[in-house]
């Protein structure tokens, strides 16, 4: 499995870069111009939902023969290689970028004058978030079994669901389903993704859920990038990004045939 691991990263990268392009596509040619509904049979709405479509099914088949063939090492660390150097350092180097990306998101909220209080909470949460990513990176580094990571895997996926709760409050009154439906799917596979992540650290490994979810992660953030976000909030969808992909590389890299 080995030599899978940097092909089906590439996969997903390339597909996370084909559905920003044609959502780019999509949101310019896919709504009418006066009333900003979705246009009925839209080219670019055809190709984008069957690239979702084709992508997740070749995902599925993908882990479907990833689980049934091979299995995971015994220990979370042997799993994710959190002895090698890369893995603290690109770890500690996603939580400064949503560190970086909840400074530039309360600062873009105030220049334009909507900061609220919900928001301050949402800064606060995801800063929490990315120091126990960063703390959780050195710990395990350090000593694997320490149970102080335990407690913070929890943080990461609080914030994730307290933003896609967010994220639905701000559009559950917009019509067009198709507006939010990727930022959402995106979140909601980030969440699956530091949720799967925490089941091999309990001791409950599933690698074929997880590849899934960091599949589905980079794909739909890629997508999500596409949206008309301000620099802080495309920072944090490029952080989780990178996340999945470093999880995604070392959990294929590392299966075992059964």
């Amino acid at each position: 499995m080995r030599k899978c691991a940097p092909l089906i990263l590439l996969f997903s990268l390339c597909g996370g870069g084909a559905g920003f392009l044609l959502r780019k596509y999509q949101l310019m040619t896919a709504y009418e111009p006066l009333s900003g509904l979705p246009a009925r049979g839209a080219q670019a709405t055809i190709l984008s939902n069957t690239l979702t479509l084709y992508f997740f099914l070749i995902v599925l088949a993908f882990a479907v023969f990833a689980s049934l063939r091979y299995k995971t090492p015994a220990d979370f660390e042997n799993t994710f290689c959190v002895n090698a150097i890369i893995y603290p350092v690109v770890n500690v180097l996603i939580g400064g970028l949503l560190m970086c990306g909840a400074v530039m998101h309360l600062v873009n909220l105030r220049v334009a004058e909507i900061l609220r209080t919900i928001d301050v909470y949402f800064v606060v949460i995801l800063i929490l978030a990315a120091a126990s990513i960063i703390l959780s990176a050195v710990e395990l580094f350090q000593n694997p079994r320490h149970k102080f990571v335990y407690a913070l895997s929890i943080a990461p996926i609080a914030f994730l669901c307290f933003w896609l709760i967010m994220l639905y409050r701000a559009n559950a009154a917009t019509p067009v389903l198709l507006e939010y439906v990727y930022p959402c799917l995106a979140i909601m596979f980030s969440t699956l993704s530091f949720h799967f992540t925490a089941g091999f650290l309990f001791g409950s490994p599933s690698s074929g859920k997880a590849i899934v979810a960091y599949c589905g992660t980079i794909y739909l953030c890629g997508v999500a990038l596409a949206e008309k976000f301000n620099t802080g909030i495309i920072l944090i969808f490029c952080a989780l990004i990178a996340y999945a992909a470093i999880h995604l590389f070392m959990l294929t890299r590392t299966l075992q045939r059964k």
